[in-house]
């Protein structure tokens, strides 16, 4: 074993403790980073959840039901040759939301309602609302004419 020095020339064990203990502000600066690195995991790994959280929560209220399941197929109308007007009804709602209704207009669909409104779901309806249509034609040029109430 090497004998050390102290900076009074003095040998021994006392000298020996000094060489091998760090200043006391090396220590605190090395606690000071590890709780630094502590805190930043914590944080890091709350903001983590936080944003999981909030994109689970978007996507949640975000989805989209089925919301044409309970279709009811109210009216169906002959516009021309070629097309017709079928118009479905949506009572899903409660008190406080209105009856819907989706109008398609679309070539002849033959079948019982079932049939028609598992082919109309597939389809985009050309206007959707609480309202009714109160008259329908075909224009020469090639549109429609829609008279809408409600």
């Amino acid at each position: 074993m090497q004998e050390h020095l102290s900076p009074s020339g003095e040998t021994g064990i006392k000298s020996l403790l000094m060489v091998m203990t760090q200043p006391t502000n090396v220590i605190s600066v090395k606690g000071l980073s590890m709780r630094a690195r502590t805190v930043i995991k914590w944080m890091h790994s709350l903001l983590t959840m936080f944003l999981l959280i909030l994109v689970v929560g978007f996507v949640y209220l975000n989805r989209t039901d089925d919301t044409r399941s309970e279709d009811e197929l109210q009216h169906v109308y002959k516009i021309n040759d070629c097309l017709w007007l079928y118009t479905t009804k949506n009572r899903e709602g409660d008190a406080t939301a209105p009856i819907i209704y989706r109008f398609y207009v679309s070539g002849e669909i033959t079948g019982n309602d079932k049939k028609i409104i598992k082919k109309l779901n597939n389809e985009v309806p050309f206007l959707v609302g609480s309202g009714s249509i109160s008259k329908i034609s075909f224009v020469e040029n090639g549109n429609l004419s829609v008279k809408y109430r409600g």
